[in-house]
């Protein structure tokens, strides 16, 4: 117990003594911990997004109208070409149910959606295409609604919300990488300020620790201050890092994205506190590791 206790009082004596150094490595690790946490959270949202959207294969059919220029297209579909591709759907085993929606509703549909005068007079109702709104049977895909009305006349695009969604999550993994390429410039750089602070200090201790080594006190006891002073510093910017996050999701992530509006599972603190403690833990492991490497070389 007195060792322990004097190893704390060595080391708590060690951040009075160099405080602007501990002040400047909390603050790396903070922006450190943060940046790769953001990281992580950024991939958990990802795979909360691809478990919504798993299932909802819902593909929208758009019927020929007089601006179409597909090959089966000819003008407008007629009501007997709407029929053939209502029957065609809804006899085939892949499609769950069918929706159609006229002209008219699709037209209110877009005026709501674009309330915009100028855009609204610059396009005529008859451009707005009829659809078809399909749900897939599970084990289909999308795919296999576009191949049965490959040669159907009347049918201009075939689309779904799977591709729909494929913008949305490049950016997801564009963001991704993008965070984690910049913590992996932020951790090279805490790691070359945690090992030059390290050697300045000991350096500056040498008499100090050259005394202790003639006393009898083994390498272990002498690297113990400096390591703990690591994990003390680590600590706290892991606390410092989660009120960072927190202000983030309370002031920029939760207020503008309602969850129940969304319909999809949005990344919530407890994540945060997870993913926080499951980085701040490698950290320290890494940490403890560098530590000892690097205060090997130099406490021999």
């Amino acid at each position: 117990m007195y060792r322990v206790t004097r190893i704390l009082k060595e080391t708590f004596s060690g951040v009075r003594a160099d405080a602007r150094a501990c002040l400047l490595k909390i603050f790396v690790l903070t922006v450190t911990i943060t940046t790769v946490t953001c990281g992580v959270l950024v991939g958990l949202q990802g795979n909360h997004v691809r478990d919504y959207w798993e299932g909802r294969t819902d593909v929208n059919v758009y019927l020929c109208t007089k601006t179409s220029i597909g090959d089966r297209c000819s003008g407008i579909a007629d009501s007997a070409a709407i029929a053939q591709i209502g029957d065609i759907l809804l006899g085939s085993p892949a499609v769950k149910s069918v929706e159609f929606e006229n002209r008219e509703a699709a037209w209110n549909r877009f005026t709501k959606r674009y309330n915009t005068v100028n855009l609204i007079n610059s396009i005529s109702i008859l451009s707005i295409p009829e659809s078809y709104r399909v749900k897939v049977v599970d084990g289909h895909t999308p795919q296999d609604i576009a191949d049965l009305l490959t040669n159907v006349i009347g049918v201009d695009t075939v689309t779904s919300q799977e591709a729909a969604l494929k913008p949305f999550m490049k950016i997801l993994r564009s963001a991704q990488i993008g965070i984690n390429a910049l913590a992996g410039i932020q951790i090279l750089w805490a790691v070359l300020l945690l090992g030059h602070t390290t050697r300045a200090t000991v350096r500056h201790r040498r008499s100090e620790l050259e005394v202790m080594r003639l006393v009898g006190a083994s390498r272990w006891r002498v690297r113990a201050p400096f390591i703990m002073e690591h994990l003390l510093e680590m600590v706290i910017g892991s606390l410092l890092a989660y009120g960072a996050l927190w202000a983030l999701h309370q002031g920029l992530y939760q207020p503008y994205i309602d969850a129940d509006t969304a319909g999809l599972r949005l990344v919530d603190m407890r994540e945060v506190g997870r993913s926080l403690l499951g980085v701040s833990a490698i950290s320290s492991l890494f940490l403890i590791l560098f530590s000892a490497v690097s205060l090997r070389k130099i406490t021999r």
